[in-house]
């Protein structure tokens, strides 16, 4: 509706002081007009006279809406009656009749917004005391139940709701010193149960003085949902804290990640690569970070985030470096020291670099950490301690790690001192709370971070002296990432080079401008997709989008020598209609070019017009002759989660019926 109807229909409404008055004298006239019509006996009208007085009395004492709201509307019922009893009698079409009702509106109008003012007062001080009433039960209850517990004295301050369903309470503990902090979190069990809440609903923390606390109340679990990354690319920065989930209360986590060395600790199967993904999406959005990554997986984590650039779809990886053998780790890390020795020796930034475009972040990105730094074996020795010099000198110097592990003993993580240094702390689970102790230290918090049952949930620590709060990181699904479209090609012309003045320091003490050689990278290049003739120059498009550097006027960094040399080719369905495919296959391409999505549910393709009537089981019967199979795993789409087809799999087979080589069927 339009702004312009809106107010054409509200106006008789905002204006009601004037219109109320006139409506109900026309309806007073009309009523006497039609009695006179009627030719009604005056005994009658004055039976509904009466009628109408007493009823009136009696809705104003029910509904109490104050003492001159009610005198004024019983005396506008009177004069009413009276008038009708009176025109009745005579009639209501003479001009005697119409001055008098024009008297008494002129004599009662005025007074209507008295009355509707007094009425609105009377029942906004029934709100606010019925709101008092409430504020203080509530206030009551929580002390009250608490007093039923043993720790009585317990007085509530304040209450601060974060949503329906989630809230914090402030309380102060009695002066005699009966009830302390310990002892009420050591209890926190005992009050949900008898506040019949889930288990884990109520997390206490310290507050200002000793005898202050908070006692956060959230009534739903937040944590076992899937709550998926939401779909942004614009530009972000380092200097800011990264967004990368959601609180219990379901505000955002936003994570400072500048100059800070963190630690991501948790099990398998409890959420680590996601919770990297969901790193590396926020981090590939900044305009002044760029991002080496040592991936012990032999590139499995790294792998989608480069395909974009892979399958020449970009002119540059997301990823400036990656390394995936015990040989380029050393090279990296050598190369991280010798950037830090230059920075530190240029005087840059004065007494700290503030990260920018033209002197970015340097964030390396470590997976699991224990098959670099771990004491388990003598040879990672030199790595340590270059990862302990990179720690400790890298935070004035713009240059921050992020260690991944699956426990957060010393053993794993390098040392003593390089843990240490670690500020922020992700716990994702651990096998109990014994080795949850390694994580956080906290005997209670240890406790809380070995009960986490679901994938992605973590206790986050950002800083040493922040609060640790359960937390629920964002999930990604794998096809989001490098898939066409997808986040990592999104982010590609975001993210800045290496300053040339760093780059040259890390190509003299690791070879960084070839770290994208075949010999050192060519094994990241899928086995399928590699060309017979890996020596040739790669052709940028001319119409690739600008990226930072170059709008900075800045030298690109040299990292466009592609490591298999051309790029494979990429089949693209022409946009003019194709003959002879098959109407279900034609309308379900027709579906994904028209949402402009990389990949569906069955049930979004079927809610189709053209695929109405057709079974999930027919159309996968039907996309099945021509190659196009459904998705293994099912995928996140608007909250929902199932499963689908991809858009390539579906363009794939588009073209090949096009090129008349359906091999398929």
């Amino acid at each position: 509706m339009s702004s312009s109807a809106r107010s054409g229909f509200a106006a008789p409404w905002r204006w009601s002081v004037v219109t109320t008055p006139l409506i109900a004298a026309g309806g007073v006239f009309a009523t006497g007009a039609f009695v006179d019509v009627l030719n009604v006996g005056v005994a009658y009208v004055v039976a509904v006279a009466l009628f109408a007085v007493f009823g009136t009395v009696s809705v104003c004492n029910a509904a109490e809406p104050g003492r001159f709201a009610s005198v004024y509307a019983t005396a506008a019922v009177v004069l009413a009656g009276a008038w009708l009893v009176w025109t009745a009698a005579t009639t209501a079409w003479s001009g005697r009749a119409v001055t008098v009702l024009l008297c008494g509106l002129g004599l009662l109008g005025p007074f209507w917004f008295l009355a509707r003012n007094t009425h609105h007062r009377k029942r906004l001080k029934e709100a606010e005391e019925e709101r008092r009433r409430l504020a203080a039960a509530e206030a009551r209850r929580w002390p009250a139940m608490l007093a039923g517990l043993g720790m009585d004295g317990i007085v509530q301050l304040e209450r601060v709701d974060h949503s329906s369903d989630t809230y914090s309470l402030r309380l102060r503990l009695p002066s005699n010193g009966k009830v302390k902090f310990a002892s009420l979190k050591s209890r926190t069990e005992e009050i949900e149960i008898t506040a019949g809440l889930r288990y884990g609903a109520i997390n206490v923390e310290r507050g200002k003085s000793a005898a202050e606390v908070w006692m956060h109340v959230n009534e739903v679990d937040v944590l076992a949902r899937v709550v998926p990354l939401p779909r942004e690319n614009t530009p972000l920065t380092i200097n800011n804290p990264l967004p990368l989930g959601v609180y219990e209360d379901g505000t955002v986590l936003a994570v400072p990640m500048q100059g800070r060395a963190s630690k991501t600790v948790g099990l398998r199967g409890k959420g680590k690569s996601n919770l990297i993904n969901v790193k590396l999406a926020a981090l590939t959005r900044c305009a002044d970070v760029v991002i080496w990554m040592i991936d012990n997986k032999g590139g499995r984590t790294a792998r989608p985030w480069l395909l974009p650039w892979l399958e020449g779809r970009t002119q540059r990886p997301v990823i400036d470096w990656v390394a995936t053998t015990n040989v380029e780790v050393a090279r990296m890390l050598r190369a991280a020291e010798a950037v830090i020795d230059y920075r530190s020796n240029s005087g840059a930034g004065g007494d700290k670099i503030i990260p920018t475009a033209r002197m970015p972040e340097l964030m390396i990105i470590c997976e699991e950490v224990a098959l670099i730094f771990g004491q388990h074996d003598m040879s990672n020795l030199d790595n340590a301690r270059r990862g302990l010099k990179i720690v400790q000198l890298g935070r004035a110097e713009a240059v921050s790690v992020d260690l991944v592990a699956q426990r957060g003993t010393v053993t794993m993580l390098g040392g003593g001192d390089l843990k240490s240094q670690l500020e922020n702390t992700f716990g994702l689970g651990v096998a109990d709370a014994n080795d949850a102790r390694y994580t956080f230290g906290d005997t209670k918090i240890a406790a809380d971070l070995a009960r986490l049952e679901h994938a992605g949930s973590m206790l986050v620590q950002a800083g040493r002296d922040t609060r640790i709060v359960p937390a629920k990181a964002w999930w990604i699904e794998y096809a989001d990432i490098g898939g066409p479209g997808g986040i990592a090609e999104q982010n590609s012309y975001i993210g800045p080079d290496l300053d040339a003045n760093s780059a040259a320091a890390a190509n003299s003490a690791g070879g960084y401008n070839e770290r994208w050689s075949r010999e050192r990278a060519g094994h990241l290049v899928p086995t399928t997709e590699r060309p017979a003739d890996w020596g040739k120059p790669i052709a940028i498009p001319a119409s690739a989008p600008e990226t930072t550097a170059s709008r900075l006027g800045l030298r690109p960094s040299k990292l466009i020598p592609f490591p298999a040399g051309d790029r494979p080719k990429l089949h693209v369905v022409p946009d003019k209609p194709v003959r002879d495919i098959p109407p279900v296959l034609a309308a379900v391409h027709q579906v994904f070019r028209s949402t402009k999505a990389d990949r569906l549910h069955t049930t979004r393709l079927l809610a189709d017009e053209a695929l109405s009537g057709i079974s999930a089981k027919r159309l996968g019967a039907v996309l099945g002759e021509y190659g196009v199979q459904p998705l293994s795993q099912p995928f996140v789409e608007d909250g929902q989660r199932g499963r689908g087809y991809r858009y390539a799999d579906v363009a794939a087979a588009v073209q090949r019926i096009a090129d008349g080589r359906n091999e398929e069927t």
